[in-house]
Protein backbone atom coordinates (compact mmCIF):
# COMPACT_ATOMS: atom_id res chain seq x y z
CA UNK A 1 0.00 0.00 0.00
CA UNK A 2 1.55 3.58 -1.31
CA UNK A 3 1.42 6.41 1.78
CA UNK A 4 -0.58 9.19 0.70
CA UNK A 5 1.47 12.28 0.19
CA UNK A 6 2.13 14.71 2.93
CA UNK A 7 0.87 17.45 2.95
CA UNK A 8 4.02 19.88 4.00
CA UNK A 9 2.92 23.24 3.38
CA UNK A 10 0.05 22.28 6.24
CA UNK A 11 2.25 21.68 8.20
CA UNK A 12 4.55 23.92 7.86
CA UNK A 13 1.70 26.62 8.25
CA UNK A 14 1.03 24.57 11.31
CA UNK A 15 4.20 24.78 13.18
CA UNK A 16 4.32 28.61 12.10
CA UNK A 17 1.22 29.75 13.84
CA UNK A 18 2.01 27.67 16.79
CA UNK A 19 5.35 29.22 16.98
CA UNK A 20 3.75 32.85 16.39
CA UNK A 21 1.28 32.12 18.85
CA UNK A 22 3.52 30.99 21.79
CA UNK A 23 4.91 34.79 21.01
CA UNK A 24 2.15 36.01 21.94
CA UNK A 25 1.07 33.95 25.07
CA UNK A 26 3.77 36.32 26.45
CA UNK A 27 1.88 39.07 26.13
CA UNK A 28 -1.22 36.93 27.52
CA UNK A 29 0.57 36.04 30.53
CA UNK A 30 1.80 39.68 31.35
CA UNK A 31 -2.70 39.60 31.96
CA UNK A 32 -3.20 41.19 29.27
CA UNK A 33 -3.50 41.22 25.11
CA UNK A 34 -4.33 43.98 23.11
CA UNK A 35 -7.18 44.69 20.13
CA UNK A 36 -4.44 43.87 17.40
CA UNK A 37 -2.62 40.70 19.20
CA UNK A 38 -6.45 39.04 19.62
CA UNK A 39 -6.20 39.70 15.85
CA UNK A 40 -2.94 38.30 14.82
CA UNK A 41 -4.44 35.53 17.33
CA UNK A 42 -7.78 34.81 15.14
CA UNK A 43 -6.11 35.13 12.01
CA UNK A 44 -3.43 32.42 13.14
CA UNK A 45 -5.85 29.96 14.32
CA UNK A 46 -7.56 30.68 10.59
CA UNK A 47 -4.31 29.90 8.85
CA UNK A 48 -3.74 26.95 10.73
CA UNK A 49 -7.50 25.54 9.87
CA UNK A 50 -7.40 27.07 6.47
CA UNK A 51 -3.81 25.07 5.29
CA UNK A 52 -5.66 21.77 6.00
CA UNK A 53 -7.61 22.01 2.08
CA UNK A 54 -5.74 22.06 -1.16
CA UNK A 55 -7.68 24.41 -2.62
CA UNK A 56 -5.26 27.70 -2.74
CA UNK A 57 -8.33 30.40 -2.70
CA UNK A 58 -8.78 29.13 0.79
CA UNK A 59 -5.36 28.10 2.11
CA UNK A 60 -3.04 31.07 0.17
CA UNK A 61 -5.16 34.48 1.64
CA UNK A 62 -5.47 33.15 4.98
CA UNK A 63 -2.41 32.48 5.12
CA UNK A 64 -1.43 36.05 3.76
CA UNK A 65 -3.38 37.50 6.36
CA UNK A 66 -1.82 36.17 9.29
CA UNK A 67 1.97 36.90 7.69
CA UNK A 68 0.92 40.78 6.76
CA UNK A 69 -0.28 40.83 10.77
CA UNK A 70 2.90 39.63 12.21
CA UNK A 71 4.97 41.84 9.92
CA UNK A 72 3.37 44.47 11.05
CA UNK A 73 3.99 43.31 14.47
CA UNK A 74 7.67 42.99 14.35
CA UNK A 75 8.11 46.45 12.15
CA UNK A 76 5.76 48.42 14.12
CA UNK A 77 8.43 48.47 16.77
CA UNK A 78 11.04 49.76 14.62
CA UNK A 79 13.61 51.39 15.79
CA UNK A 80 13.19 49.47 19.45
CA UNK A 81 13.32 46.23 18.21
CA UNK A 82 15.66 42.89 18.74
CA UNK A 83 17.82 41.13 16.29
CA UNK A 84 15.30 38.54 15.77
CA UNK A 85 11.87 40.60 15.03
CA UNK A 86 14.09 41.90 12.19
CA UNK A 87 15.02 38.32 10.78
CA UNK A 88 11.21 37.03 11.34
CA UNK A 89 9.95 39.66 9.37
CA UNK A 90 12.05 39.43 6.83
CA UNK A 91 11.68 35.64 6.57
CA UNK A 92 7.80 35.91 6.60
CA UNK A 93 8.35 38.77 3.73
CA UNK A 94 9.82 35.66 1.67
CA UNK A 95 7.00 33.47 2.61
CA UNK A 96 4.17 36.01 2.11
CA UNK A 97 5.60 36.11 -1.46
CA UNK A 98 5.98 32.68 -2.16
CA UNK A 99 2.16 32.26 -0.62
CA UNK A 100 1.00 35.64 -3.01
CA UNK A 101 3.07 34.25 -6.30
CA UNK A 102 1.45 30.83 -6.38
CA UNK A 103 -1.96 32.60 -5.59
CA UNK A 104 -1.47 34.71 -8.25
CA UNK A 105 -0.07 32.31 -10.82
CA UNK A 106 -1.89 30.05 -13.30
CA UNK A 107 -2.67 26.63 -12.25
CA UNK A 108 -0.96 23.55 -14.00
CA UNK A 109 -4.05 21.39 -15.04
CA UNK A 110 -1.47 18.32 -15.18
CA UNK A 111 -0.31 19.13 -11.44
CA UNK A 112 -2.27 17.91 -8.26
CA UNK A 113 -3.33 20.91 -5.93
CA UNK A 114 -1.59 18.68 -3.38
CA UNK A 115 1.09 18.81 -5.41
CA UNK A 116 1.37 22.21 -6.32
CA UNK A 117 0.66 23.09 -2.09
CA UNK A 118 4.50 20.98 -1.97
CA UNK A 119 5.95 23.07 -4.53
CA UNK A 120 5.71 26.36 -2.70
CA UNK A 121 6.53 24.58 0.55
CA UNK A 122 9.71 23.64 -0.89
CA UNK A 123 10.59 27.13 -2.54
CA UNK A 124 9.61 28.81 0.73
CA UNK A 125 11.94 26.38 2.91
CA UNK A 126 14.95 26.98 -0.11
CA UNK A 127 14.91 30.99 0.05
CA UNK A 128 14.42 31.07 3.86
CA UNK A 129 17.39 28.84 4.36
CA UNK A 130 19.33 31.06 1.98
CA UNK A 131 17.98 34.26 4.23
CA UNK A 132 19.04 32.38 7.48
CA UNK A 133 22.21 31.51 6.38
CA UNK A 134 23.24 35.06 5.60
CA UNK A 135 21.88 35.97 8.79
CA UNK A 136 24.19 33.54 10.51
CA UNK A 137 26.80 34.30 8.71
CA UNK A 138 26.49 38.28 8.62
CA UNK A 139 26.00 37.80 12.60
CA UNK A 140 29.64 35.63 12.38
CA UNK A 141 31.28 38.48 11.00
CA UNK A 142 30.69 41.60 12.44
CA UNK A 143 31.93 39.73 15.75
CA UNK A 144 35.38 39.11 14.09
CA UNK A 145 36.54 42.48 16.24
CA UNK A 146 38.95 42.77 19.30
CA UNK A 147 35.60 44.40 21.66
CA UNK A 148 33.89 41.34 21.14
CA UNK A 149 36.63 38.12 20.67
CA UNK A 150 38.30 39.61 24.09
CA UNK A 151 36.48 37.54 26.76
CA UNK A 152 37.34 40.61 29.36
CA UNK A 153 35.33 43.05 27.45
CA UNK A 154 32.80 40.98 25.49
CA UNK A 155 29.21 40.35 26.20
CA UNK A 156 29.36 36.46 25.48
CA UNK A 157 30.92 35.28 28.65
CA UNK A 158 28.01 36.70 30.47
CA UNK A 159 25.51 34.95 27.56
CA UNK A 160 27.08 32.36 29.04
CA UNK A 161 27.33 32.91 32.66
CA UNK A 162 23.70 33.20 32.78
CA UNK A 163 23.11 29.74 30.93
CA UNK A 164 25.18 27.83 32.69
CA UNK A 165 23.98 29.08 36.28
CA UNK A 166 20.22 28.87 35.27
CA UNK A 167 20.86 25.18 33.91
CA UNK A 168 24.38 23.25 35.24
CA UNK A 169 24.18 22.44 38.70
CA UNK A 170 27.22 23.48 40.62
CA UNK A 171 28.76 19.83 40.22
CA UNK A 172 29.31 20.65 36.35
CA UNK A 173 29.91 24.42 36.53
CA UNK A 174 32.80 24.04 38.64
CA UNK A 175 35.15 27.55 38.96
CA UNK A 176 37.70 26.04 36.25
CA UNK A 177 35.20 24.95 33.75
CA UNK A 178 33.31 28.15 34.43
CA UNK A 179 36.42 30.01 34.02
CA UNK A 180 37.72 27.65 30.80
CA UNK A 181 34.18 28.25 29.63
CA UNK A 182 33.71 32.38 29.80
CA UNK A 183 37.29 32.57 28.09
CA UNK A 184 36.48 30.35 25.09
CA UNK A 185 32.49 31.82 24.52
CA UNK A 186 33.71 34.87 22.27
CA UNK A 187 35.30 31.58 19.84
CA UNK A 188 32.49 29.17 20.96
CA UNK A 189 29.82 31.63 19.46
CA UNK A 190 31.36 32.78 16.61
CA UNK A 191 32.12 29.31 15.57
CA UNK A 192 28.70 27.98 16.07
CA UNK A 193 26.98 30.93 14.23
CA UNK A 194 29.77 29.91 10.83
CA UNK A 195 29.16 26.36 11.71
CA UNK A 196 24.93 26.90 11.57
CA UNK A 197 25.65 28.95 8.81
CA UNK A 198 27.82 26.25 6.69
CA UNK A 199 24.82 24.00 7.13
CA UNK A 200 22.20 26.49 5.96
CA UNK A 201 24.00 27.17 3.15
CA UNK A 202 24.95 23.58 2.11
CA UNK A 203 21.04 22.36 2.64
CA UNK A 204 19.72 25.43 0.43
CA UNK A 205 22.51 24.48 -2.12
CA UNK A 206 21.35 21.04 -2.16
CA UNK A 207 17.69 21.70 -2.41
CA UNK A 208 18.59 23.90 -5.56
CA UNK A 209 20.86 21.17 -6.89
CA UNK A 210 17.59 18.99 -6.63
CA UNK A 211 15.11 21.21 -7.93
CA UNK A 212 17.15 21.19 -11.78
Amino acid sequence: MVPPEPDVLAALTSLWCMQQALILLFSFAKGFLTTFEALQVVLLLAAAVCAQSTRRWVYAPSLALALCARIAANTAIFPMMWESHLWCAETDCAMLFGVVSALLAKRDNKASALAAKNELADRIAITVRWQMALFYMGAAFWKLNTSFLDHRYSCAPLFFASIMAAYLPPSIATPSVTAAVLRAAPCIIVGGELALASALLVAAWGRCEGKE
